[in-house]
């Protein structure tokens, strides 16, 4: 790989960023101070960010001819995604304004150089939304399907274990596929080198498309081999072995083995870049104008909105119905794969043998979430994710899964419902977005709704029956 001789820094390429960070301050300022956490799940996002200046810094594009009808139409942009982001930063939806903040950046680089620079431009959108602190959503749909790899070529030796979703049980021990075993850290540097390396060799679209799918796939698999190496490292030490319980650095080892080749031997493009010259000078006064006037109106309806805001419950708290008692979780429940809302109430059905834990919350202030963040994992230690439904009831898709102990054959179901204000919802992200009508109507309560039922039967058709009764009986108070 070799980069490119004498670039030069293309300083203008940044403004779009520059502005952005002054149209949504608080956005920018929030991110980064997650870039700066230090969390595991997010050590690539800083470095994501920096990525993304290193292409448009070494960019060669020169900016276009601005129109009137142009600057209508990206004017237009900015506004609607001002007052989204005002909307947004209202409700306190951190991700929807962290994602106004990275579009904000992508529409004003294409208002300054427009589309021709599209392949620079795919690199640079895809290292900012990489850079957003929401990527945890992929852990576990990437321990399923790691765990579905492993199986399958684990299937392939004659080797003693018992699979069970992401736990495999050997002779000398149980192995298990958690969320550390995700992949997902050495995923996302792998589409950030796929970026770079794209942007370095000067490929074209086609050529960056390329390298980022190879990058990313390569990325998955490397962490594939590292589990299988790390199974069979276990059996055959009887358990024994020192990666057994620190396999960090061998991790990196065996990711630097598949990329360091790949990253050396990338071909590299001869093709020319062409920059787009004027003869006429630019005016791009009236835009900065408008963005200058939309920054203070925004800046100074948020602080407005802060001192003025106020809410009111339209409607009683009510969380359960009357076929329901307030009782303690049993003690062999406990063990479930929960989310971290300590103070869940829990409640025992009178006639079925479903549990339902309520989590209760109002938001009085913009400092203040409606909706707080609400961990999704189904799997755990001691329960792993054996099958999935779809329940449809009072007009909601209501999705339940089937959760099998790997220690016994018991066997539960496992379902959420969201209620905000007058809205339901059995979907996280759906119930996130009805907060906006919610509190633009005056309407401050959310109720969090994880019901629990015991499986009888081997195909839980006991469950199913007494779940969905009971889902219906909370969604018709």
């Amino acid at each position: 790989m070799q980069s490119k001789p004498h670039a030069r820094l293309n300083w203008l390429a940044i403004s779009p960023i520059l502005l952005a960070i002054l149209l949504f301050p608080a956005a920018w300022n929030s991110l980064g101070i997650e870039w700066l956490s230090g969390e595991q799940d997010n050590s690539h996002a800083l470095p994501s960010f920096i990525a993304a200046l290193f292409i448009a810094f070494t960019s060669s594009y020169a900016p276009v001819r601005q129109t009137s009808l142009r600057l209508i139409i990206f004017l237009i942009l900015t506004i609607t995604l001002g007052t989204a982001y005002f909307i947004f930063q209202i409700a306190n939806i951190t991700q929807l304004t962290y994602l106004m903040a990275i579009v904000g950046s992508i529409v004003l680089f294409i208002w300054l150089f427009g589309f021709r620079p599209f392949h620079t431009l795919m690199l640079i959108a895809t290292l900012l939304i990489l850079s957003l602190p929401v990527w945890d959503a992929l852990l576990e749909p990437l321990v399923i399907i790691a765990s579905e790899v492993v199986t399958w070529f684990l299937a392939w030796f004659d080797i003693t274990v018992l699979i069970e979703g992401n736990s495999i049980l050997t002779p000398y021990g149980r192995i298990l596929i958690a969320e550390g075993c995700s992949g997902i850290r050495y995923l996302l540097v792998a589409i950030v080198l796929g970026a770079l390396v794209s942007h370095v060799n000067h490929y074209r679209f086609r050529g960056s498309a390329a390298a980022l799918a190879i990058f990313t796939f390569v990325g998955l698999l490397s962490n594939w081999v590292r589990i299988i190496l790390l199974i069979f490292t276990g059996y055959f030490t009887n358990m024994e072995s020192s990666l057994m319980h620190d396999h960090e650095v061998f991790g990196w080892i065996i990711y630097s083995v598949f990329f360091l080749p790949i990253i050396y031997f990338a071909p590299r493009s001869n093709a020319a870049i062409k920059t787009e010259r004027h003869t006429a000078p630019l005016n791009l006064a009236p835009m900065l104008i408008a963005l200058i006037t939309l920054i203070i109106v925004i800046n100074v309806s948020l602080f407005i909105a802060q001192s003025q805001f106020r809410t009111e419950t339209k409607h009683p708290v009510s969380p359960v119905a009357d076929s329901f008692i307030q009782e303690s979780l049993p003690a062999e429940l406990k063990t479930l794969p929960m989310t971290t809302l300590n103070d869940l109430t829990w409640y025992a059905s009178k006639f079925t043998s479903t549990r339902v834990g309520i989590f209760n919350n109002s938001k009085n202030s913009m400092e203040e979430k409606l909706i707080p963040y609400i961990p999704q994992s189904l799997v755990n230690e001691r329960w792993f994710n054996e099958k999935k439904y779809s329940l449809h009831l009072n007009g909601l898709n209501v999705e339940t899964h089937q959760l099998k102990s790997l220690y016994s054959n018991q066997r539960l179901l496992r379902a959420q419902v969201y209620a905000t204000g007058t809205l339901w919802s059995s979907e996280y992200s759906i119930a996130k977005l009805q907060q906006v009508p919610a509190l633009l109507s005056g309407n401050n309560l959310f109720t969090y709704y994880l019901f629990v039922t015991p499986c009888v039967t081997f195909n839980c058709e006991n469950a199913i029956s007494e779940l969905s009764r009971d889902i219906q009986d909370i969604l018709a108070k």
